[in-house]
């Protein structure tokens, strides 16, 4: 099991912050900034911009994004997978974030060359209520917000640093 303690790790949010629901990464990385973890945890905004996510992910050890997934569930469920990008032809389509400009694993591919990526990529998908032009999220989409943040905290045995 990797020590998340001294490995470099990048929360990405990605989404819309104009589509309302669609801005729920954006909204826990937001919350995240706010919070005091250990160093070697970094949280950035990627937008809609999937090459933006790949740079954010580029030489850390592991990645988290965060995006808003339609999986047909009641809204605020959280989804997750994680993927190792050295081994994406084993994935399917049925868990793949779109990044708005391009679909993640498309991403991921033409990406590889490039980038340094982490051998494990976590995707946390929150099924949306409200996917129409406001900025707040939804009231059940704000009380995903701390399960989001408190299941990231498990994903990387941290907590909040006094």
């Amino acid at each position: 099991m990797m020590d998340h303690t001294t490995k470099k790790v990048v929360v990405v949010g990605v989404g819309n912050l104009l589509m309302g629901d669609d801005g729920i990464g954006i909204h826990v990385v937001q919350e995240l900034k706010k919070r005091k973890y250990p160093q070697n945890l970094e949280a950035y905004d990627a937008m809609v911009n999937a090459f933006l996510a790949l740079e954010y992910l580029d030489n850390k050890d592991l990645g988290i994004i965060v995006d808003a997934y339609q999986g047909g569930k009641e809204p605020g469920t959280l989804f997750e997978v994680s993927l190792n990008p050295g081994d994406l032809d084993t994935y399917t389509d049925e868990f793949n974030l779109s990044l708005h400009d391009l679909n993640f694993l498309d991403a991921l591919k033409s990406g590889q060359e490039a980038y340094h990526l982490p051998e494990e990529i976590i995707l946390i998908g929150v099924e949306p209520s409200v996917l129409e032009p406001r900025m707040e999220l939804s009231p059940c989409l704000m009380e995903a917000v701390p399960k989001v943040i408190k299941r990231i905290e498990e994903i990387l045995d941290f907590k909040e640093c006094a």
